[in-house]
């Protein structure tokens, strides 16, 4: 395991300049909570590269070294006198008497693989992939923290661009919180992104469309490699006439019976932008993707539109089923089977503009070589 180091004061930068061995620093104060939350992460970091050394540098002590030897050696943060890497001003050096500052939205792009979790939203008895991440803040911050998101995704469903805004201190920088949660978290879940936003982000109004992608392999032979990211047909339904179905879906229309029976949802009407089918040899087999993008979507919508367009592709149910479950007294046993959850995937989540538009603060962290 590599060296850990804390230095206190000026005399310790000496042995730490004249090492072998590449330094992380951290910046660190006793007074802040954050500070001392995430040693684990330290800890972390040492224990899986032995030819590092982590270092915490106690700003209140250790200023004048830091400014002097810092651009030399060190991967360090900007900080200014009396503040830690949180970038959080002491207490007595505020004039409002507060430690941190205003609470900012963060805004961040996740990635996760869903078959370990029960979906997105917290369960009772149950792990999912907010449960795991709100146990990280808390690691991090000390505090209870929720992080709100703009798809729910369902039991064993993935995500490669999943939004979510955390309203966290403002001390934390946005690369911080990113490396942090990524420390924390198992490695099927990820931060790709994160930014700090204006404290009225809103996901309700800045969301305009959600891309589900949903991928089904036809062949003799079931997937190996990527067996858990796509559903197995050994049958081939043709994605031609899939597309018949096409027409009849896009459009505003009332989904009521394309949701599962638990579904809570009070608005049914939804409006399906668009659907693409596409299809490509992929060894001996064939594989199938469905695109849709829309302004929302009902628990197991997706799943039940994919299971019910193959079913019409194999003859198992007629176009008129479709027609039938878009009327007022539709019901969802008129539709085919709800297509399993490991082939879908939340792809994307499109706003008003570009997601880095609407960063407020480019960060303080710096990368020294």
């Amino acid at each position: 395991m590599s060296e850990h180091v804390l230095v206190t004061d000026d005399a310790g930068f000496p042995a730490l300049i004249n090492g072998d061995k590449p330094v992380i620093v951290d910046f660190w104060a006793e007074w802040c909570p954050p500070c001392r939350a995430i040693a684990p992460v330290l800890d972390k970091m040492a224990g899986e590269n032995p030819q590092v050394i982590t270092a915490k540098i106690n700003v209140d002590q250790s200023q004048a070294s830091a400014a002097k030897y810092g651009a030399r050696r060190w991967t360090v943060s900007s900080v200014r006198p009396n503040r830690c890497w949180h970038n959080c001003l002491r207490r007595e050096n505020r004039s409002d008497g507060k430690q941190h500052g205003g609470k900012p939205a963060y805004a961040a792009e996740i990635e996760y693989a869903g078959k370990n979790y029960a979906g997105w939203q917290i369960q009772p008895n149950a792990l999912t992939v907010q449960q795991v991440l709100q146990d990280a803040l808390k690691v991090i911050t000390g505090r209870d923290i929720k992080i709100k998101a703009a798809s729910r995704t369902d039991a064993g469903v993935h995500a490669r661009g999943q939004l979510a805004v955390i309203d966290v201190p403002a001390y934390l920088v946005p690369d911080r919180l990113q490396k942090g949660l990524n420390a924390l978290t198992p490695p099927d879940i990820g931060i790709t992104y994160a930014a700090q936003v204006s404290a009225d982000f809103n996901l309700r109004t800045e969301v305009t469309a959600k891309e589900y992608i949903y991928v089904v392999h036809c062949g003799n032979t079931p997937p190996v490699l990527d067996r858990e990211y796509c559903r197995w047909l050994r049958k081939y339904p043709s994605a031609e006439k899939m597309r018949e179905i096409i027409p009849l879906l896009t459009g505003r229309h009332d989904f009521h019976a394309f949701r599962a029976a638990n579904c809570g949802s009070p608005n049914t009407v939804k409006t399906l932008e668009s659907i693409c089918i596409s299809e490509e040899p992929y060894g001996e087999s064939v594989r199938i993707t469905l695109k849709f993008v829309g302004n929302g979507f009902l628990k197991n919508m997706v799943r039940i539109m994919v299971g019910s367009i193959t079913d019409y592709a194999l003859g198992k149910i007629p176009k008129a089923a479709f027609e039938a479950a878009l009327t007022e007294n539709g019901t969802r046993d008129m539709l085919g089977m709800t297509a399993p959850p490991e082939g879908l995937t939340l792809h994307h989540i499109y706003t008003r503009k570009p997601l880095q538009d609407y960063r407020i603060n480019a960060g303080n962290h710096t990368e020294i070589p």
